[in-house]
């Protein structure tokens, strides 16, 4: 890291009965949030990682290629490690069931899945929520679009009529190096 540079770190909160990643913006006057990530066991994995690859790129303009080859993520000595040889040799499995046309078509699909982790878009100006206490309220959506969207934050707390909602207020200080 250069002189100059500030890392952000968030400790999640400790004990907490609710604690996801939201995305809190404006949909016509009202201020609306969706839950992007969330500790919550029937949460789906898959979704949590797939919003916040979308929420890496609208926070840094970075492509999510750029952060896979971040020395901390590609370390050889780790990254062997978690290499599952089992879990290859069942896909290796998988794919000889496959017709031509099928390995084909599933190639397409997985190459156009890659190409968008490699996209960048410019970072997006965020708008953050108030710094101090300030009681808020916010209706729960489905479908928040990127261009809605003001702010990133951490909700927690042990039920639900006392949350706290935690801004990433100095999302503005992280640099996100690029790597070669």
């Amino acid at each position: 890291m250069k002189d100059g540079e500030r890392q952000f770190r968030m400790k999640l909160p400790s004990e907490k009965e609710v604690c996801a990643f939201m995305a809190v913006g404006s949909r016509n006057g009202t201020n609306v949030a969706t839950t992007l990530a969330s500790l919550h066991p029937t949460w789906p994995k898959e979704k949590s990682f797939q919003n916040l690859v979308e929420a890496t790129n609208n926070i840094g303009g970075v492509n999510f290629g750029t952060i896979l080859k971040h020395p901390r993520c590609v370390d050889p000595e780790t990254s062997k490690a978690k290499i599952n040889r089992d879990t290859i040799a069942d896909v290796q499995e998988g794919l000889k069931c496959l017709t031509e046309k099928e390995r084909e078509k599933l190639f397409r699909k997985t190459t156009e899945a890659m190409k968008r982790y490699d996209e960048e878009i410019a970072p997006k100006q965020l708008h953050h929520l108030p710094n101090k206490r300030t009681r808020m309220e916010f209706q729960l959506v489905d479908d928040l679009q990127s261009e809605e969207i003001y702010d990133y934050c951490l909700l927690h707390g042990n039920n639900v009529m006392e949350m706290t909602i935690q801004s990433f207020f100095n999302l503005s200080m992280q640099v996100f190096p690029t790597l070669r």
